[in-house]
């Protein structure tokens, strides 16, 4: 996970490729919290049914190319990945055949006992060997392509992105694939 300064300054670097927030300032508060101002952009958060839309499609594929092949000058802390993977699985192997989260599922009526029962973490290790043994390319990767940090704009101009990606506090680099997924992921919740 970046802090606050290596966030901001990702961002700011997305940002002058026109598919991110521009970033005017970064600032301190008195207790020492740090904030910044980006400039407004007239948009709305993703929506499943914008999926759909081939332009939207498009423009998220080229954003993410654009964002996974950023040039930064600082030094990513999780290194390899390797950290991330080991939280990512151990998080996962503690969700996995949970009781509380079937009977969350069965008060809303929606059967997830199947999505909760499923070995994710072993499939994650699959993953991570396969793309090893690719050699797949790695890039900065947001690692949370949810709804919420994918907006649309309102009313692009003539050749502008219809979508600006942010909220870069997870980022590390990684295999790409990893917000390919979680993007395509994500088409199957509201």
């Amino acid at each position: 996970m970046l802090n606050k300064e290596e966030e901001a300054y990702l961002a700011a670097k997305y940002g002058r490729t026109g598919l991110g927030a521009k970033v005017y300032s970064v600032f301190k508060t008195e207790d020492g919290t740090l904030g910044r101002i980006n400039k407004f952009i007239d948009t709305r958060t993703l929506e499943p049914e914008d999926v759909k839309d081939a332009e939207i499609r498009r423009d998220i594929a080229r954003g993410l190319a654009r964002f996974h092949a950023l040039d930064v000058s600082f030094k990513p802390k999780v290194g390899d990945g390797r950290g991330f993977y080991k939280v990512l699985t151990q998080g996962l192997k503690t969700y996995q055949g949970s009781k509380q989260l079937k009977e969350v599922g069965g008060k809303t009526g929606v059967n997830i006992d199947e999505l909760i029962d499923y070995d994710f973490a072993t499939k994650v290790r699959e993953v991570i060997r396969t793309l090893n043994a690719l050699s797949a390319r790695k890039g900065w990767c947001i690692h949370d392509m949810q709804y919420g940090n994918v907006l649309v704009r309102n009313q692009p101009k003539l050749g502008q992105s219809k979508i600006v990606l942010i909220d870069f506090k997870f980022a590390i680099r990684n295999y790409r694939g990893f917000d390919i997924g979680g993007h395509f992921m994500q088409k199957i919740f509201k």
